[in-house]
């Protein structure tokens, strides 16, 4: 967690608005969910089991949860929208 927690100091993308708040914010405005986004929150799950687990992560999962590191968080605190997109 610290290493990515470093990382995302240089390239977390999330800073304004995480994954959760942009799903619950295009189902509040009945629209269809972006594929991409369900995408990306479903590999964002992922790497959070991982993390529950204590599974190692690789690199590349590393840097991903660097980039969305708010919504990571958000992840393991609790706060899911995995009822919202049907995982």
């Amino acid at each position: 967690m610290f290493t990515m927690r470093l990382y995302s100091y240089f390239i977390q993308t999330d800073t304004n608005a995480s994954l959760q708040f942009l799903i619950r914010l295009q189902q509040e405005e009945n629209r269809d969910l972006d594929p991409t986004l369900i995408k990306k929150y479903t590999k964002l799950i992922h790497c959070a089991d991982k993390l529950v687990l204590n599974n190692v992560l690789t690199f590349q999962e590393k840097i991903y949860c660097a980039r969305y590191f708010q919504s990571i968080k958000n992840e393991l605190a609790g706060r899911t929208v995995r009822k919202i997109i049907g995982i």
